[in-house]
């Protein structure tokens, strides 16, 4: 089993409009991914600016799916003018 944590930055003032993009991903995935065990955003409590993702897949094929997909492209192509840096992405193997 692999992890994903995927750490997003929204521009100031494009906040919300960022949380919906990511909601709707968030629905995306769930619908469309059999092989995503799970896959949580959160907000940060202090810093509204600051998003996270946490993705349980079931092996590197199946974030290459997901990394293909429509809707992951889609995402992409949405979120470019509202991220205040680049996406930072960590694959991780689950170790216990």
């Amino acid at each position: 089993m692999l992890v994903i944590t995927a750490a997003v930055k929204a521009k100031e003032g494009k906040e919300e409009e960022l949380r919906r993009v990511l909601e709707a991903m968030v629905n995306q995935v769930r619908d469309k991914e059999p092989d995503c065990f799970e896959y949580t955003l959160h907000q940060g409590v202090e810093d509204k600016t600051r998003f996270s993702f946490y993705e349980r897949y079931r092996n590197l094929e199946a974030i290459e799916v997901h990394m293909n997909t429509a809707h992951f492209k889609q995402l992409i192509a949405d979120t470019e003018t509202l991220l205040a840096e680049p996406i930072d992405v960590q694959v991780l193997e689950i170790i216990k």
